[in-house]
């Protein structure tokens, strides 16, 4: 039973495909003839009929018309480079802000585990500075980060406006 269905299944595939091919071959054939016909047409007196109706510029509107592509080219340009800038100042924010976080985990992760050896006792006096120097340093540098990351943000509002 299963056989049949997949012999008569194999069968309708094999002759849709066929048709297929056949309507493929007639719509190439009927593209094919109306290219020809749209060649034969005469093109001499649909070019004459162009030419002719060319307006003729003078040297003021050449120069006027060649500055104001000029002015087009350097519009277009600042576009550009304000887009590029704008993409520039996106990066660094947000390479700063994800240094900022980084380093905003160091700190806290630091600070949690001075907090809990100081509670219990485990730190010497020499050591406590030497971790309270460190707590500083990334305090300094979160101080930093946020700056220059508020620096960026003002420098990216002033490119948007």
């Amino acid at each position: 039973m299963k056989k049949t269905f997949l012999i008569a299944g194999m069968l309708i595939l094999g002759s849709t495909a066929m048709q297929a091919q056949e309507v493929q071959k007639e719509t190439q054939t009927t593209s094919i003839e109306s290219e020809l016909t749209a060649v034969e047409e005469p093109l001499p007196s649909i070019t004459t009929t162009a030419v002719e109706e060319a307006p003729i510029m003078t040297q003021e509107e050449l120069k006027a018309f060649k500055q104001e592509q000029k002015q087009i080219e350097r519009e277009r340009k600042a576009a550009l480079k304000k887009q590029k800038e704008i993409v520039k100042t996106q990066k660094k924010i947000q390479k700063t802000t994800e240094k900022l976080n980084k380093t905003k985990t160091k700190y806290n992760k630091e600070n949690d585990t001075f907090n809990r050896d100081m509670a219990l006792g485990k730190i010497a006096p020499v050591q406590e500075l030497k971790i309270k120097t460190k707590l500083h340093k990334y305090q300094t540098e979160i101080a930093n980060l946020e700056f220059a990351l508020k620096a960026e943000e003002y420098k990216y509002e002033n490119l948007t406006k």
